[in-house]
């Protein structure tokens, strides 16, 4: 007997060992090897199911007790055979898989108890039957070569609504999407954020790699809480001063200089402004309320021009504000800008209690340029 054939056994006894067993709460999970059937599969008070390369048995499950499903490289066509009833939520993903019409999305709509969808890697999808599921809370659709979504605009009761890497040239109809609190357009070709004025109840926006992306308009999203908004280009945060909710801030891989606008985000407590052109950090970097501050200096043509660099050079920043920080990270790639025992004095003036630290710092400066750390 093969190798493979004996993984293949012991998987189909391991499945029939629990039939006629009452299991609370359990995460099931297939990784590829063939499966014979699933027909004990209703038999089993499993919660959550994820099965992965099982092309021969998903067809056939039956179950009134799986309210988590994950098929991963099933080759699913439809889910019309399948016997669902109390499913809450549901993740289907293929390798760029192309559609030969809507059975897929048709047969999804089966599923009355569905709060949350998500769908990757489909092309040619047809989201249009979508539009009767009332009952849909989040809706997740990734890589699957959409061009707008006007179809799914009946779906405004939606809370979340993620749609990345999808081509998306059209975003019109996200003016319907008014109970949204949760938003994702990541690489999806962005020109500026004129639809998303409606959405008021936005609390978390992600328009990351959006190249040349006009964010003027997310001053009017008073709600947002969470922002990220890395490789778009940005040059410019003025647009942000009126987000006073805001605590979490991603902009890395901008051409951002100036960060004065961010002084007047009083609850910003996550910052990440990784590869910048950040001249002065002096506005924000005396803020009470940080427990996450990254920042990589890079190529600045001089320590005296860089106020985060003064962190590391000496004597007047405040250090036991930073007794606060969950985390910490400084990455200096011009290693000209701070000295060595720079960062070693600051190191043990921050950790009074770890001294021997001071040459573990030493030795990241000298080979990589960086300091970490992170409670």
């Amino acid at each position: 007997m093969s190798i493979t054939q004996l993984l293949e056994n012991i998987d189909n006894e391991m499945i029939q060992s629990y039939k006629n067993k009452i299991i609370d709460d359990v995460l099931f999970i297939h990784m590829g090897f063939y499966l014979k059937n699933i027909e004990f599969m209703e038999h089993l008070n499993i919660k959550a199911l994820k099965l992965q390369l099982c092309t021969n048995v998903v067809p056939k499950l039956r179950s009134k007790t799986v309210k988590d499903l994950k098929l991963i490289y099933c080759k699913i066509q439809n889910l019309q055979e399948m016997e669902l009833d109390n499913l809450e939520s549901l993740f289907l993903q293929e390798e760029q898989k192309k559609l030969e019409d809507n059975a897929l999305t048709q047969s999804i709509t089966k599923l009355q108890n569905l709060q949350k969808l998500r769908l990757d890697g489909y092309r040619n999808l047809d989201i249009k039957p979508l539009n009767v599921m009332k009952q849909l809370q989040t809706l997740e659709l990734n890589t699957c070569q959409l061009k707008q979504i006007d179809d799914i605009k009946e779906l405004n009761q939606l809370k979340e609504l993620i749609i990345n890497y999808c081509g998306l040239v059209q975003l019109t109809a996200l003016k319907y999407f008014m109970q949204l609190t949760k938003l994702s357009l990541i690489s999806c070709g962005l020109v500026n954020l004129d639809q998303l004025v409606s959405l008021t109840n936005l609390e978390k926006l992600y328009i990351n790699n959006n190249k040349g992306v006009d964010i003027t308009q997310v001053q009017h999203l008073s709600q947002l809480a969470v922002l990220h908004m890395n490789e778009c280009g940005l040059q410019i945060l003025d647009a942000l001063r009126p987000l006073v909710n805001l605590n979490e801030l991603n902009i890395r891989y901008n051409q951002i200089i100036y960060v004065q606008p961010l002084a007047e985000l009083k609850q910003l407590t996550v910052l990440n402004a990784e590869v910048n052109c950040i001249l002065d950090a002096s506005t924000i970097e005396n803020n009470p309320n940080f427990r996450s501050f990254n920042m990589i200096i890079q190529n600045q043509p001089s320590k005296e021009q860089l106020s985060i660099a003064n962190v590391l050079r000496n004597t007047n920043y405040p250090v036991t504000l930073l007794r606060q920080m969950r985390s910490l990270k400084f990455n200096f790639k011009a290693t000209q800008i701070v000295q060595k025992q720079n960062i070693e004095q600051f190191m043990l003036q921050y950790y009074q209690r770890q001294v021997s630290f001071s040459n573990q710092v030493s030795s990241l400066f000298t080979e990589m340029s960086k300091f970490e750390y992170s409670q």
